[in-house]
């Protein structure tokens, strides 16, 4: 595990250690799980994060955004720890080493998602986090965005995460994760290679 000083260009963008995250439903049902023993994702990576809708995958980003903070472990970012944070400070370390994370609320889906990636490419992050920035958009216009972010994201050393379901896009990132095997895998995370 990283200390909780950045480490320089070589530390891991992000760094999940020992964490489970519980979400306690109203309606009484079981409560909903993610266990992740151990996940880092290098500078320079790109990982696609898949999985059916509701099997923990926004979850995961929000843990490595520092916008949810886990019932155990550790998440550091940066070689910050920032699952310790007090909510200020987690916002902060947010908006220095994260991007993806504002989205503006009076456009179309497509344009919050370009613009989004537009931020991305100008704030020059350690960690690049998108939850389906291709969702919305058409299949050429889907692929020049992920092309963009890909490009970014490894001519600058930044990790990337990308939520996706479109499993067709899968074979441009260097490894893919599917939440389908956090919860019970006795070691953590399920990864599958890619290409």
């Amino acid at each position: 595990m990283t200390s909780d000083v950045a480490s320089g260009p070589d530390s891991p963008a992000a760094e999940l250690q020992g964490v489970r995250f519980r979400y306690r439903r109203k309606d009484g049902a079981r409560p909903f799980e993610l266990h992740a023993a151990e996940l880092v994702l290098r500078r320079g990576e790109a990982v696609a994060c898949i999985g059916p809708s509701g099997a923990g995958k926004t979850t995961l980003v929000h843990l490595c955004a520092g916008i949810l903070v886990p019932d155990e472990g550790e998440v550091h970012v940066a070689g910050r720890r920032i699952d310790a944070l007090p909510d200020a400070a987690r916002r902060a370390r947010r908006a220095a080493d994260v991007g993806l994370h504002r989205v503006p609320g009076r456009r179309s889906q497509g344009e919050r998602q370009r613009g989004a990636i537009a931020r991305a490419r100008v704030t020059e992050p350690a960690l690049v986090l998108c939850d389906e920035p291709t969702g919305n958009l058409d299949p050429d216009a889907a692929q020049a965005a992920l092309d963009l972010l890909l490009s970014q994201a490894r001519a600058r050393g930044a990790g990337l995460m990308m939520v996706t379901h479109d499993h067709g896009l899968l074979e441009h990132f260097d490894r893919v994760v599917d939440v389908r095997d956090l919860g019970g895998a006795p070691k953590g995370l399920g990864v599958e290679g890619g290409a």
